[in-house]
């Protein structure tokens, strides 16, 4: 098994955000496409003033992130009907 300098962190400076929205685009515009691509390459969470990102960096790579919100409504309930129920 490879031995990886994993770095789990709180997202807090602003290169880091930045490669949250990059990887978002990458994710949510190119694999899997939910939202259309920008020239920018970058797609912003519609909450993410209001996301406490987690991410895990390899280096200077961020290699998988979360984002945490608790305030309603949330991305599914958009998607879900009666969210709560699940």
């Amino acid at each position: 098994m490879n031995d990886l300098n994993l770095n789990i962190k709180i997202a807090d400076q602003p290169w880091e955000l930045e490669k949250v929205c990059r990887l978002n685009h990458q994710t949510f515009s190119e694999e899997i496409p939910q939202h259309e691509r920008t020239a920018t390459g970058l797609l912003i969470d519609k909450f993410h003033s209001e996301n406490q990102y987690i991410i895990c960096l390899v280096d200077s790579e961020i290699v998988g992130m979360v984002a945490l919100r608790n305030i309603r409504p949330f991305s599914l309930d958009s998607k879900l009907d009666h969210l709560d129920d699940y």
